[in-house]
């Protein structure tokens, strides 16, 4: 008789608890009903952000499952509002739209022009499914996400605008680190990391309809060895020759065609100055010309430069230079092409 009435005493007191969480769970949900959404919410509300283990333990973003319970809810909203959430977005739509703009209307933006952000115009290549499928994304944007319950980073790539085979990113990757070898006599050794991801992961690169651009993961002294890849029937990738052995960080780069294409690349001599400089070519890549882009000696001075990618409209194409010194200041330089690259001519600057 005594068991009986314990155990039964024991059911109510459970009963009781369980009541009692459900009112403050209420009450608690609804003293958050001012509460006024973030960025975090508006990314993580629905879809939510979850870990995938099929992702190497990636963050990637799910159908949100309809809640077991209000508990269970209320800690999934937990988990996915604590993400801290940056994003890196490519400017090179905005650059390539001014620029077209200019060459329809013969007038500049300077606002938007010396407004031009010093971040690279690159897209990052990765693919949050992990490779499925047997091609890999290049995507405009990725988000950096961090917790203060998970010591690393972790990243998610957005808007995907372009796909190519994986077999041919995989091919990429193997041609760096020979060139690595070839070009600066680097011997690599790569981490469990980036053997599993065929690099690093997102890589940084270029991309257009039918060609794609994969520069070394690794900058060591100032050098950086890069491979370029186009596709005339957009699936079987071949390589544009390469354009390695010259100091300096690819900036930015276009192929717009089987026989043309330029790289920028930036700080290619420590020792007699720092500066830009734009290499074409018109043979497929079989050669590279630098082009004479002559700053005006008014701009002279200044400690670091790099050179946007020209865009073209016909026979008539402009690139925009960014020039920065030591007192902070900044200089936007824009150069134009009439006879499609041949020669170019300062044409437009403004001040920052």
């Amino acid at each position: 008789m005594r068991k009986k009435l314990l155990k039964t005493a024991l059911m109510l007191l459970l009963a009781a608890g369980m009541l009692l969480s459900l009112v403050c769970c209420n009450k608690s949900k609804s003293g958050n009903a001012d509460h006024t959404p973030s960025v975090t919410d508006h990314l993580t509300a629905a879809p939510i952000l979850s870990l995938d283990p099929l992702a190497g333990n990636t963050p990637v973003l799910t159908e949100e499952p309809a809640p077991a319970s209000t508990e269970a809810s209320d800690r999934q909203e937990t988990e996915a509002c604590s993400w801290d959430v940056k994003e890196y977005k490519s400017i090179k739509g905005e650059y390539a739209a001014m620029i077209e703009d200019y060459l329809s209307s013969g007038e500049i933006d300077d606002a938007l022009l010396s407004s031009l952000p010093s971040a690279n115009p690159a897209c990052w290549f990765d693919n949050p499914g992990r490779f499925e499928g047997g091609s890999i994304g290049a995507f405009s944007s990725y988000l950096q996400l961090s917790n203060e319950e998970d010591a690393m980073d972790h990243y998610l790539c957005v808007d995907c605008v372009s796909e190519l085979p994986l077999e041919t990113y995989k091919e990429a990757i193997e041609k760096i680190i020979e060139y690595r070898k070839q070009y600066w006599g680097m011997d690599s050794i790569r981490t469990q990391f980036e053997t599993e991801n065929f690099g690093s992961s997102p890589m940084q690169g270029y991309c257009g309809e039918d060609w794609f651009i994969l520069p070394d993961w690794e900058v060591c002294m100032n050098r950086q060895v890069i491979t370029i890849w186009r596709t005339d029937d957009g699936e079987n990738y071949y390589e544009f020759g390469a354009k390695n052995g010259e100091r300096g960080e690819l900036t930015d780069a276009v192929i717009l065609s089987d026989k043309v294409g330029y790289l920028c690349l930036t700080g290619w001599d420590f020792e007699e100055g720092r500066g830009f400089r734009v290499f074409a070519t018109d043979d497929g890549g079989e050669s590279w010309k630098a082009l004479e882009l002559e700053v005006p000696q008014e701009y002279s001075g200044y400690g670091c430069s790099f050179a946007y990618a020209p865009v073209f409209k016909g026979e008539r194409g402009a690139l925009a230079v960014c020039l920065y010194y030591d007192d902070y200041r900044r200089e936007t330089l824009l150069f134009e092409t009439s006879d499609g690259g041949s020669t170019w001519r300062f044409i437009s600057r403004d001040a920052e």
